[in-house]
């Protein structure tokens, strides 16, 4: 082992140069073919290179067995054709974050005014005026102003620079982790390994099959009916057919849609035709929207507007003072009726909620779709794999004229008797006609099972093989695939699957199987009890679907039927012709295949009906089969009437008899009332998908998501708002249509999504309600006191302190407050909803009217209620008094209680509900308001305060308590809701309200959309 690590490490250091004349080819040459390809690149890799064969030599690989797993040879290769790994781009400095966060024009011109604020009250023109507030005894506290107004710009800018430096990092972090995840079947030592995609190195021979995302550049060694998807490289929309001999060359990123093979890697990481384009993309410089652009120009003239000055005064230190003031208070207040704490509660609950749910096993290819499945109101899901544990056993079989009906024990107790020759036949039969990836691991001392890799179909059969005492391994290598003479792969048009062989000098062999009502129809015979060839006439098929097929549906099984066919050396059929080679079969055996229904899928259903959204199915079985799984898991009841219909039926009702298109308004009388989707094709998950959200049956719109884990999900993942995909199991096309990736293949981690994307929302919404009636008040307050007293009653700096205390904290509190399964027991948003709720607005003009009575009550009638000494300034002069003080102290009281009240946006009375469970939520609270007590009682010269008497306080303290108070009446009013009915059953009927009470009223209000939040 000391010696390997040495002989390693000294590779190492060999240049690339030198480790590439350990080949007869170098990487130029490599990069070159693949950049070629075409007729002109078959051309050259047969001409110069001497074909397939003779690339393997040159680059000293066996195509059969493999490379080596030699650590030296692997370290030779990496050094002399490069790593499979393409750098990704370094995440942003925090030095870049802070200029990126300097950029805001409102904050730069915060700054400019706090420097001028700050030079102009250190700097007087006029001597006289400093001598006389000498002689007057006041300290010069005019700098306060502006260098608070600087450091706290300073501060917010650090903030924010901070936190998208930590999401950046996390983002950084969690791709790092999805690529780690990332593993390939590769063949080496004659094994097939399944290692790390970085690891696959030039020369490595890979195993490839439907649903694999190619990760490296290569050829065609071996292939079967192989289909590739090379749209998202070169724009071709049609799937591409790979042969050995006709189309070799496979490239990075291309999906595999169809069929099985093997290539030869020959360009990896960076050097690959995707690895070259992501480098070109790595050059280009982030460039300004038009949008912004004409947003930020919008502000601009909007702010020049506010900064005219007429030049009818005197041009004097004291006009400028006072106008300086004016355009600080005028800044501060801008900045505050623009809702910027918005995009600080969206990213800051986005990002919390992201974090929590990424403990969960749960990884967000996109980060926006843990808020899109907050809106969602319908998820269509797979059956095989998503609401079952995709672990295949056969346990029912018809063969020999006999039902069995409990295959392990009946095997153990030797009852199942099969005649000899029928039993060879589906051994088989099975072991070549599956893929040769589709293979069983012993399991090992922690397990009981072995563990099924590739189709799970596939390895249940081979499971039953096993049952039969047989060895599938033996048969596949005295079968290799390059000696099969045909394959028909299965593919959900095909339904089936055929492999043709030659089994002696004078037999060619087809087996085919696949779903036993379409393989049933074109079998002309069937082994009877003696394993003898019989007539199958259609009554024995009529026969078979009543009492074989349909109980075994009903059961929950999926139901395959095995069968064969010879063919005599002498008169060859062309193989092309599929629809004359599959048929004429001889009916082998009808195999039940249990695949268990997850323990988790009742009560995850149960949670998303309860939450009003409605869960579809959609499967290849039988349509028998798919309504007993759908009654299982509880999608639908025993005597529901809502629709389960078989793909063929579907399309007859939802296409026009003319042009055979999918019309709208046909499908619009569809989908509300269905449920199963039986004999589903791609097209057929997909279509449904894009009517549902094209509808407009629903006045709230329809947001899809969409659960699957195989390749012929891959469409409808993409089409869905929101689309979820298996991790263990998903194929890597699924992965790549995808948008969040459930690691762990638990389907609760459904509800956990929704019940976070919903908690984004009502964070969202909590603060929207807060912040504007703490705007509305602020804007009124200044404008009508500038008007009336010739002075806004709050000054800049005290905004500035509500800004940064109240909204930013109040924003923090909402956002850590952690979900509830109440949060589920509210109707869907939907896609198209107002962005605040009739009741949001009656809170917050309701607050806003009350806040504003009070404090212009202050203002006029305080002096004389509380006798104190009236504030009002008198000329340019602002003293700090108790008047404006109290004013500026209750406001803040006023605005902590109504913070509370925002807890709750549907109605709710008790908005102390669940607080207990909130510490951070009351911890700032209680913190905002201690800060307010010393501010008031001990940082009176730095805001423009005096100190309080106890009794002022109590009054203070009278008035903020009084909000909550305000609130309960304000629960009283009623608020109509506009009223519709939709076309369906249990869908969202949106009836009248009423005679509904405010907090089912608020269940039946629509919110903000994904578009809108973000």
């Amino acid at each position: 082992m000391a010696k390997k690590k040495k002989s390693t490490a000294v590779y190492h250091h060999v240049s690339a140069d030198e480790a590439g004349r350990e080949f007869g080819i170098s990487l130029l040459q490599l990069k070159t073919l693949m950049e070629t390809r075409g007729q002109e690149g078959i051309r050259e890799l047969n001409e110069t290179y001497g074909g397939i064969d003779g690339l393997g030599q040159r680059l000293k690989t066996n195509l059969i067995t493999g490379l080596s797993n030699d650590e030296t040879d692997l370290a030779i290769r990496i050094t002399a054709f490069g790593r499979n790994e393409i750098p990704r781009k370094s995440p942003k400095t925090f030095l870049r974050l802070v200029f990126d966060a300097l950029k805001d024009r409102t904050l730069v011109i915060l700054i400019i005014l706090g420097i001028i604020s700050l030079t102009s009250s250190i700097y007087h023109p006029s001597k006289k005026t400093y001598e006389t507030k000498i002689k007057q005894k006041r300290i010069n506290v005019e700098w306060i102003e502006g260098a608070i107004i600087i450091v706290a710009v300073l501060v917010v800018v650090l903030v924010i620079a901070f936190k998208n430096w930590l999401r950046e990092r996390r983002f950084y972090d969690s791709q790092s982790k999805i690529e780690l995840d990332q593993k390939f079947n590769v063949i080496r030592d004659n094994i097939i390994r399944q290692i790390p995609i970085k690891d696959i190195v030039v020369g490595d021979i890979c195993q490839i099959k439907s649903g694999d995302l190619l990760p490296v550049d290569g050829i065609v060694v071996q292939s079967n009916e192989l289909k590739v998807d090379e749209s998202s490289l070169t724009g071709e929309p049609d799937l591409i057919r790979k042969h050995e001999s006709r189309d070799p060359f496979l490239l990075t990123g291309t999906q595999i849609m169809e069929g099985s093979g093997s290539m030869l890697v020959l360009v990896v990481g960076e050097h690959s035709q995707t690895g070259m384009i992501f480098k070109l993309l790595g050059t280009t410089t982030e460039e300004s929207s038009g949008k912004n652009m004409n947003f930020e120009n919008k502000n601009q003239k909007s702010g020049s507007s506010a900064f005219y000055i007429p030049h009818t005064h005197e041009w004097s230190y004291k006009y400028w003072s006072g106008v300086l003031r004016y355009v600080i208070t005028f800044i501060i207040i801008y900045v505050f009726v623009v809702p910027k704490c918005l995009l600080l509660i969206v990213t800051q609950s986005l990002e919390y909620a992201v974090k929590k749910i990424m403990k969960d096993n749960i990884i967000l290819r996109h980060l926006d779709a843990c808020e899109t499945m907050g809106y969602v109101t319908s998820i269509c899901c797979d059956k095989t794999g998503v609401l079952t544990t995709n672990r295949m056993t056969v346990v029912q079989v018809y063969v020999g004229e006999k039902h069995w009906k409990n295959v392990a024990n009946s095997v153990k107790t030797e009852k199942m008797t099969i005649p000899v020759n029928t039993k060879e036949i589906i051994v088989e039969g099975i072991s070549v006609n599956t893929s040769y990836s589709s293979k069983l691991l012993l399991p090992s001392e922690k397990e009981i099972l072995s563990k099924h890799i590739g189709n799970k179909t596939e390895c249940g059969l081979l499971d039953f093989v096993g049952v039969l005492d047989g060895n599938y391994d033996e048969i596949r290598t005295y079968y290799p695939e390059d000696r099969f003479i045909h394959i028909y792969p299965f593919n959900s048009i095909r339904k089936n699957m055929s492999t043709i062989i030659r089994r002696s000098n004078s037999t060619i062999r087809m087996y085919t199987k696949g779903a036993s009502e379409i393989v049933l129809k074109k079998c002309k015979t069937i082994l009877n009890q003696n394993g003898d060839i019989v007539p199958f006439s259609s009554v024995d098929y009529d026969r078979l679907i009543q009492t074989v097929i349909e109980p075994m549906a009903s059961d929950g099984l999926r139901t395959i039927c095995l069968a064969y066919r010879d063919f005599s050396l002498d008169r060859l059929p062309d193989w092309d012709d599929e629809t004359s080679i599959i048929d004429q079969l001889t009916c082998i055996c009808i195999c039940g295949i249990e695949d268990p229904i997850r323990l988790e899928v009742p009560d995850t259903i149960a949670k998303c009906r309860n939450a009003g959204i409605i869960v579809r199915m959609f499967t290849g079985d039988n349509v028998n089969t798919a309504q007993s799984i759908a009654i299982k898991c509880g999608i639908i009841k025993p005597n529901d009437s809502f629709l389960v219909l078989e793909g063929e039926e579907y399309n007859r009702r939802i296409k026009s008899e003319l042009d055979e298109k999918v019309e709208q308004n046909l499908l619009d009388k569809v989908w509300p009332h269905l449920r199963v989707l039986a004999r589903a094709s791609p097209q057929d998950k997909y279509e449904l998908v894009k009517g549902i959200i094209a509808s407009k049956i629903n006045p709230i719109g329809e947001v899809v998501a969409v659960i699957g884990d195989g390749t012929n999900d891959g469409p409808a993942l993409k089409r869905a708002d929101v689309g979820c995909v298996m991790g263990r199991e998903g194929t890597d096309v699924a992965k790549e249509a995808s948008d969040i990736i459930l690691v762990d293949d638990n389907l609760n981690s459904i509800v956990k999504i929704i019940m976070w994307g919903r908690y984004v929302y009502h964070s969202v919404a909590k603060s929207l309600q807060f912040q504007l009636t703490v705007n509305i008040v602020i804007v009124l307050c200044a404008f009508i006191g500038a008007c009336i007293v010739k002075e806004s009653p709050l000054r800049g700096i005290q905004i500035l302190w509500i800004y940064l205390t109240m909204n930013i904290l109040a924003t923090l509190a909402f956002a850590f407050e952690m979900p509830t399964e109440e949060l589920l027991t509210h109707k869907p948003y939907g896609r198209t909803p107002p962005l605040i709720s009739r009741i949001m607005m009656k809170n917050i003009i309701g607050h806003a009217i009350y806040q504003l009575a009070v404090m212009f009550f202050i203002l006029f009638v305080g002096p004389k209620v509380f006798y104190i000494d009236d504030g009002r300034p008198n000329g340019s002069i602002f003293k700090p008094s108790e008047h404006f003080t109290m004013i500026f102290n209750v406001f803040v009281l006023m605005t902590l209680f109504n913070e509370i009240n925002c807890r709750k946006i549907h109605g709710e009375k008790n908005v102390f509900r669940e607080i207990s469970k909130t510490p951070l939520f009351y911890g700032i609270w209680i913190v905002t308001f201690v800060l307010q007590v010393a501010l008031v009682q001990y940082g009176s010269v730095i805001f423009f305060c005096v100190r309080l008497t106890f009794k002022q306080w109590m009054w203070c303290l009278i008035f903020g308590v009084t909000v909550l108070l305000w609130n309960q009446i304000l629960n009283l009013i009623p608020v109509s809701c506009h009223t519709s009915k939709r076309d369906g059953r249990d869908v969202y009927e949106l009836t009248s309200s009423v005679d509904l009470d405010p907090e089912e009223q608020s269940r039946r209000r629509v919110s903000l959309t994904k578009e809108q939040t973000l």
